[in-house]
């Protein structure tokens, strides 16, 4: 069976959405998670709390542009509750926050919720 961190680096988040029914979401190591954000392919992480309302009302943001970009990007998300190695590292201070990565290094960096179209525009034009 897939974790919750497989399904969403393959992109299927409704398996996802599935998996988190029944799971609680997973802890992810430091190691792991630099050499998911080393790839070329660019890695949006979504830094994000199960108790965050504007996290919650940004899934069908991520699904929508999951589908609208294919392979072009890969969606990450991380919860700060969870990963506070990771989250401290990058100095999360708020949620939703989203940092676009490639080859490690950062390309873009947002906190807050936004639509479908501002985030693939900024995401667009940053890759």
């Amino acid at each position: 069976m897939l974790d919750f961190l497989h399904l969403i680096l393959l992109g299927s988040f409704k398996q996802a959405a599935e998996f988190t029914k029944f799971k609680t979401s997973i802890r992810i190591e430091m190691g792991k998670f630099q050499e998911i954000i080393k790839a070329e392919i660019p890695t949006l992480v979504d830094f994000y709390a199960t108790w965050c309302g504007p996290c919650r009302t940004m899934q069908p943001v991520l699904d929508q542009l999951k589908h609208e970009m294919g392979n072009e990007v890969r969606i990450l998300k991380i919860d700060v509750d969870k990963n506070t190695e990771i989250a401290d590292k990058f100095k999360i201070r708020g949620v939703p926050t989203f940092i676009l990565f490639k080859s490690g290094e950062i390309l873009w960096r947002q906190s807050g919720g936004m639509d479908i179209n501002t985030l693939k525009s900024k995401i667009k034009s940053t890759i």
